[in-house]
């Protein structure tokens, strides 16, 4: 895969040609290769509403994971100190903004301490918690109600990510939950070793997706695909050689019909009056993993579109996402923004409103098959 570092990422049709439907009708496999597509005709928009503190200082400190829980409840996962935050934030169905934040007592994850990254919640039925952690890298399974770890807690992680070809601290980052497949998706935030070098201000870094899929009980290793982060969006100015400026993939958001949101995140830092300031810029894409592939080697790096770019300021450092309830116009996605144990700077939750529309030209598509239908049974 280290060839495919500093490519574009292939673009992936969202329709088949004229020649391919007309053979798939003619074969009267037309299910199976037209319908899909149509599924997936769906232009997905992302709108920043607002901002709104949720407290500073070490109690809301390293916030990295977001995770909705039902009605206006949300769980925040800690990178230190194995902690989980209750937070209950109400909003505004018709705007898609939020409107209060109130954080709860923090509970502590069972087990050692560990760098954990990202949470999703399994649903009722499961009622499970997921949390991935940079170290190993892993992705560990906790009973809600207790917090303890389940007896298959460790989702099998393939050898690739294994050290010395991960680079540390460039785990898994991200986290995600698909409550109708159940399927857990995760990815390492910037290269591994043999997979080529990680982001620079020229050339971006290539990551491999990770999916599971529930297996009984526990969960089986089932595909990657390969995905080109953008690069740095500046240097570091010439003073500063510690910290280093960096470009990753950060999180991951399943949506409804099976795509993902991608949450990039890049930082380089400055010199103000001699102090080293951060300067953050983040995106969303949208992308779409398909197929069954069995390893992102052979594979082209997934297509992704912008949804949404932009700076937070100082603070600004957008660790997790999520998708929550609905609104008037679509889905509410909450994003937390973390303070870095800073005392002078505050956690913070961001809200976007997401809609999803199909897209033009998508009921021709269908209104054209469903003719063709009816001429090929008029003239029997």
């Amino acid at each position: 895969m280290r060839q495919l570092i500093g490519q574009t990422p292939s673009a992936v049709g969202v329709g088949q040609s004229a020649r391919q439907v007309a053979t798939a009708m003619g074969m009267i496999t037309l299910t199976t290769v037209f319908f899909p597509t149509i599924a997936h005709a769906k232009q997905v928009t992302l709108t920043q509403r607002n901002t709104q503190i949720l407290g500073a200082g070490q109690a809301f400190g390293q916030l990295s994971g977001l995770t909705y829980m039902g009605g206006n409840d949300w769980l925040a996962v800690s990178d230190k100190r194995n902690e989980i935050l209750p937070i209950t934030i109400g909003f505004n169905a018709v705007t898609g903004a939020t409107t209060t934040l109130t954080s709860g007592v923090k509970r502590v994850l069972g087990g050692v301490e560990r760098d954990y990254e990202g949470i999703a919640f399994t649903g009722a039925t499961r009622n499970t918690l997921l949390v991935s952690e940079e170290d190993s890298p892993g992705v560990r399974e906790f009973d809600r109600a207790t917090l303890a770890e389940v007896a298959t807690s460790l989702l099998p992680t393939p050898g690739v990510f294994a050290a010395p070809n991960l680079r540390g601290n460039l785990g898994f980052e991200s986290l995600t939950y698909h409550a109708t497949s159940g399927a857990v998706f995760t990815a390492n935030e910037e290269a591994l070793v043999s997979d080529g070098p990680t982001a620079t201000a020229a050339l971006g870094t290539t990551v491999r997706v990770q999916r599971f899929l529930p297996s009984g009980s526990s969960f089986t290793a089932a595909g990657q695909w390969a995905y080109v982060v953008d690069p740095i969006h500046g240097t570091n100015s010439a003073t500063i050689t510690s910290p280093t400026a960096q470009s990753g993939l950060c999180d991951l958001v399943a949506l409804d019909d099976g795509r993902l949101l991608a949450l990039e995140r890049s930082v380089f830092y400055t010199e103000v009056f001699g102090q080293t300031l951060p300067n953050f810029r983040s995106k969303i894409y949208l992308i779409s993993p398909t197929g069954t592939p069995a390893n992102a080697d052979a594979l082209s790096p997934l297509s992704k579109t912008l949804l949404w770019s932009g700076s937070l300021g100082i603070s600004g450092n957008l660790e997790g996402l999520a998708l929550g309830p609905a609104t008037t116009n679509g889905r509410l996605v909450l994003g937390i923004v973390d303070n870095n144990d800073i005392n002078s700077l505050a956690a913070s939750v961001v809200a976007f409103e997401m809609t999803i529309v199909p897209e033009p030209g998508s009921m021709v598509l269908i209104t054209c098959v469903s003719g063709a239908l009816l001429a090929r049974r008029s003239r029997r």
